[in-house]
């Protein structure tokens, strides 16, 4: 399978951090199973050849939830679920855009 964009791993991010506090790297292999990439897939580095484009993409959305509102990091590499969490997942049920 194609390495999903930030867009689409959105949704599954906000999942990951819905109900309690998680680590990045444990979201990151937990997407990472679910989407069924390989270990090629999940090596593979953006063109700049400093970080790989999965951990890149899913950054990315860990990003845009937190600039929404939707998600907190209280520390580096870590989630948590802001007090509206509950509403935001009823109200994206599918995928966020």
């Amino acid at each position: 399978m194609a390495i999903p964009d930030f867009q689409t791993l959105m949704r599954p991010v906000l999942a990951a951090a819905a109900t309690a506090p998680v680590r990045m790297p444990d979201v990151a292999s937990t997407l990472a199973d679910m989407f069924k990439l390989d270990a090629d897939e999940r090596e593979e580095l953006i063109p700049s050849g400093r970080q790989r484009l999965f951990y890149n993409r899913l950054a990315w959305a860990k990003f845009h939830l937190t600039k929404a509102g939707m998600l907190e990091s209280p520390s580096r590499g870590r989630l948590s679920p802001p007090p509206t969490a509950g509403r935001c997942s009823t109200a994206y049920p599918t995928a966020l855009t």
